[in-house]
């Protein structure tokens, strides 16, 4: 089978593309505007583009069995917007492969019409392009996805360093991160499965912040002692700072973590692809432990 993969250089792409090569015949186009940044292989096949440049859809797209869509942002720029990657792009790649076999398609956990968020309300509209056109789709909505070079729990790990980590809020907002070697795997499967699914994608574990933050440190093998900041003080500080690059959360950001990021019942891909869901505390530990770091 031939898939094209958009997003390939990112997190969850990385993970894919590497999982389609080491456990299945298959041939990735991978539609990269950084095409150096992936692995070389005889099976993994670079097109240089973007989402938003359709005649690099296109190409890439020509040919192509299976499609895996995962090209998303979680931070607005003056180029990038939420409604030009989720939604845009989106267009342009389901209009690129209206002759596959299999749309695997990347939403989110909390996509939703009338959403709170400029993030959530791009997600639903871009899934809506999907499931209005005539492509046989799989659709997955993931909670946070957690694995070795994430951003958020990472970022989490290193708030837990300080002497005193700060939690925005009661820290009681419930979030289910979702192994990304999982993801992975459920995302390739998928391929070859039953079409006409929406998924909704978490872990075994919907955890807490507070209790995400403790988790962390246990596996760390540190102690950590909360400082719980009112969200009132907090807003107009991140409102002020969120265009600062650097600056870890944004205000739409907030927001959404706020709101919490649960499935509303049981993960039902899981049985489905016969896939074990990986628990949150046994997932991190394979980087976080200092002794699992030191072997």
């Amino acid at each position: 089978m031939r898939i094209l993969c958009t997003g390939a250089t990112g997190y969850v792409g990385r993970a894919i593309v590497q999982h389609i090569i080491a456990h299945t015949e298959d041939i990735v186009v991978c539609l990269a505007r950084n095409p150096d940044r992936l692995p070389k292989h005889p099976r993994v096949h670079a097109v240089r583009g973007d989402v938003l440049d359709a005649g690099s859809v296109f190409a890439a797209a020509a040919g192509c069995d299976a499609a895996i869509h995962l090209v998303g942002i979680i931070r607005e720029t003056d180029g990038a917007t939420f409604a030009r990657i989720h939604t845009e792009g989106t267009r342009n790649v389901v209009q690129a492969c209206a002759h596959v076999r299999t749309f695997v398609h990347m939403s989110a956990l909390g996509a939703k019409n009338g959403a709170s968020t400029r993030y959530f309300q791009t997600k639903w509209d871009a899934e809506q392009l999907v499931l209005s056109s005539t492509i046989p789709y799989v659709l997955f909505r993931p909670s946070v996805i957690f694995g070795k070079d994430d951003a958020f729990v990472n970022q989490l790990a290193s708030l837990v360093r300080l002497p005193f980590t700060p939690v925005i809020g009661d820290g009681q907002y419930r979030l289910q991160p979702v192994a990304l070697d999982n993801v992975a795997r459920l995302f390739v499967q998928a391929l070859r499965g039953p079409t006409g699914t929406v998924w909704e994608l978490g872990g075994p574990d919907a955890l807490t912040y507070d209790d995400m933050l403790r988790t962390i440190a246990a596996a760390m093998r540190r102690t950590v002692r909360l400082v719980h900041v009112p969200v009132a003080l907090m807003r107009p500080i991140i409102s002020l700072c969120e265009s600062v690059p650097a600056f870890p959360i944004t205000t739409t950001q907030l927001r959404m973590l706020l709101e919490e990021n649960v499935c509303s019942g049981p993960c039902g891909a899981f049985a489905a692809y016969g896939v074990s869901p990986i628990r949150f505390s046994e997932g991190i530990r394979a980087w976080l432990d200092p002794k699992h770091a030191t072997r």
